[in-house]
Formats: C-alpha cells, sequence, structure tokens
C-alpha cells in the first residue's frame, strides 16, 4: 500500500465499496434460473408438453407430466386455462401439477432445475415460492414441498419420489385457495454442493391430507378428478438469518395448531348463550363480542367451512316487528364478523322473530334467552377424503 495518505483513502475506498457490493449481492442473488418460468422456446398449444423442454431450464424430474402455461396460449393460458382462472403471480407464466390422483395410486408431478451455482456449506437461504389450487381441481392436499440435491432426481416412472424435502407445507394446511396466491417460505441452512432444486408432492397417498370438492360448488363446471397446483416465482436467495426471511411456514404451522381447538363437526349447531340482546335492541354487549372475537378466530382458521347467522326475538311486540328486529340482530353479528376478518361471501343470515324459542316466553328468563343470536356451520367448501 501507498504512503501517499489520499492514495492510501482511495484504495480504502475501493475495498469498503466491494464490501458492500459483495454485501448487497448476497442478498438479492437468485439462484433459481428462470424463476417465474417466463423464458421459453415456443407457445405452448397443449397439455403434458414432453419433459417440460419448452421452459428453459426447467424439466420434469419423472414421467408425470406437469405442465407449463403461458399467456400466448388459449388451452394453457394466463390467466385463463382449462383448470381454471389464475393471474400469473409474477410476468405471464406459471407451471402446473398434480399433487394427488384418485384414479391413480401414488401418481405423482414433479418440476425440477439446476441452480445457477453449487449452494455452499452452512449458508442459510430464503427459500419461497407462490402456490395456487386450481379452481376446477376436485381435490386439494396439504403436502407440497422442495427438495434440494446435489445430483439430478430421475424417476423413471410416475409413482411418488421418495425423498425427504427440506421445505415443505405444515401438514394439516390444506392449501384450498383457488382466488389468489399463498406464499410458501422458511429458511434452508446448506450441507454445500446442492445443485438441483425440485418440486412436488413427495408424501404417498397414505401420508397425504387430502380434502374434496364439495359438488355443489360450480356444478357446471368440469371438474378435474385430481388435486391440481400452479407454481410461481420460485426465490433461493443467500441471506443472513430469519429476519431476512418471510418464513411463513413456521407462522402457518403455529396457526394449524392454535385453531386446532375451534374445529367442529359441520352441520352442528353451535348456539352460544351469551351472545344475547336486551330488550328491543340490536346492539352487542361486552360478553356478546368477547364470544364472537372467538367465533371469528375459529372462522379464520377454518376457511373451507361457511356459517349461517340466525337471528331471533321474544314473544313481547308484534309479529312485524319482532321479525324486522331478529333480522337487525343477525346483521348486527355477520357485521362484527366481517370486521374482524370473516369474508361476506362465508357467512349467510336467517332470520326468525319469535317463533324459534329456545326458553318459556311466560318468565323474565325465559324471555332474556330467547334475545339471541346462534349459528349454524351450513356447508364446507371441501370434504374430508380418504384414499385407499
Amino acid at each position: 500500500m501507498s504512503d501517499h495518505p489520499s492514495i492510501a483513502l482511495r484504495e480504502f475506498g475501493w475495498v469498503f465499496l466491494f464490501l458492500i457490493l459483495s454485501s448487497q449481492g448476497l442478498q438479492s442473488q437468485n439462484l433459481a434460473p428462470n424463476a417465474s418460468f417466463e423464458d421459453h422456446s415456443y407457445c405452448p398449444v397443449n397439455f403434458n408438453q414432453g419433459q417440460l423442454e419448452i421452459v428453459k431450464d426447467w424439466n420434469q424430474a419423472s414421467r408425470g407430466t406437469s405442465d407449463y402455461f403461458h399467456a400466448c396460449s388459449r388451452l394453457v393460458g394466463v390467466p385463463r386455462n382449462s383448470f381454471g382462472y389464475q393471474e400469473a403471480k409474477d410476468g405471464n407464466a406459471y407451471l402446473g401439477l398434480i399433487t394427488f390422483a384418485p384414479s391413480k395410486k401414488n401418481y405423482r408431478e414433479y418440476m425440477q432445475a439446476r441452480l445457477e451455482q453449487p449452494m455452499s456449506p452452512d449458508q442459510e437461504y430464503c427459500v419461497s415460492f407462490y402456490v395456487s389450487s386450481a379452481d376446477r381441481a376436485e381435490f386439494v392436499t396439504d403436502a407440497l414441498g422442495a427438495v434440494f440435491s446435489q445430483n439430478k432426481v430421475k424417476n423413471p416412472g410416475q409413482k411418488v419420489i421418495a425423498m425427504s424435502p427440506q421445505l415443505s407445507n405444515p401438514e394439516g394446511n390444506i392449501l384450498d385457495n383457488a382466488e389468489s396466491w399463498i406464499l410458501l417460505s422458511d429458511i434452508y441452512k446448506a450441507q454445500g454442493g446442492e445443485r438441483y432444486v425440485t418440486l412436488g408432492n413427495f408424501s404417498p397417498d397414505h401420508e397425504t391430507h387430502v380434502k374434496k370438492r364439495n359438488v355443489k360448488e360450480h356444478p357446471d363446471k368440469r371438474k378435474w378428478e385430481s388435486a391440481y397446483y400452479y407454481v410461481d416465482q420460485l426465490s433461493i436467495v443467500p441471506v443472513d438469518g430469519r429476519k431476512d426471511c418471510s418464513c411463513s411456514i413456521p407462522i402457518i404451522a403455529a396457526e394449524i395448531r392454535d385453531s386446532l381447538r375451534w374445529k367442529l363437526p359441520p352441520g352442528e349447531k353451535v348456539s352460544f348463550d351469551n351472545v344475547l340482546f336486551g330488550f328491543d335492541n340490536d346492539e352487542l354487549d361486552g360478553d356478546s363480542k368477547e364470544m364472537l372475537n372467538e367465533v371469528a378466530g375459529w372462522m379464520r382458521n377454518n376457511d373451507f367451512l361457511r356459517l349461517q347467522v340466525m337471528g331471533h326475538t321474544d314473544i313481547i311486540g308484534a309479529a312485524d316487528y319482532n321479525l324486522d328486529l331478529s333480522e337487525r340482530r343477525a346483521h348486527r353479528v355477520l357485521e362484527y364478523l366481517t370486521d374482524l376478518g370473516v369474508p361476506n361471501s362465508r357467512l349467510s343470515i336467517e332470520y326468525y322473530g319469535a317463533s324459534r324459542p329456545v326458553a318459556d316466553n311466560r318468565s323474565s328468563t325465559g324471555r332474556s334467552q330467547n334475545r339471541r343470536v346462534d349459528f349454524t356451520i351450513t356447508e364446507e367448501r371441501y370434504l374430508d377424503y380418504r384414499s385407499d
């Protein structure tokens, strides 16, 4: 190093700038090639596109036929295609794969890519990708993950690849959102030398939680007898700990554990005695709000259920007036639940005036019990399904 102070300072500045740029590069470099699947050799015209060779840097890891969707196509287009409707999370394309098919035991589809460079030993990577259930798929599952390997994964058949994914959607978290994209992300600490990433369901049928779409939904649309998912925007970025990663998977897992106590059998009527009203009013008191907070938490954690809100009155007053009052009470509860994040589309109301008492209207105590709102779980979006 030169003894001249200005030269020394300048050289120190270059070193400092290099360190900053290197640090920024570490944070921003995505090891996933063609991460949003935009680059392709020609426009897809149909399903089962060979070995996904039309998508740059990607291929199928087995004989299962994962698919490529792009806005340039009609049959396998974006956002509209034969599996349903979904905008791309990023750009104009996404991939699609089957995670479960009841007619083909343990049939699976996978997608695989060679990373831009090998993973470094003990380096932490924030791994994330987005998934969305195809709205015409008849089934949904909880099993979807990513495997990192030093060698290319090759399965000569169409069955499950028996590997343990380093990143996986939490068990019991049914991926049933067809309206928008779900982010799956977590930290992976590399062993070193991992050169390939493979996405799909690595669990056999008997270890995969499956639900079947309620046949009453969209009866006019063709159903695909499988669990089918769109995948978009894969990111594999080196980070310096969890603070640099959204890590949605641990959060989802915790919510699943917390939600177990709220689950009730579909169709069971649930009456909350302290969701009661004063005489001739529809205002919610503190006890009612506390109970409705619990109902809202339960609904948010069970988004495949529907809730019917039913309003009632005591016998005092004219029949028409009581019918109107019971409607206002039901609407008051519905509005409170929607304010707490329960989608209005999952709630419905009924109102009966004084026609359905649960206590004797001849006493003040009985009448106070009849001034109420109660609830019924009316419909599941998906039904439990057990594969043999």
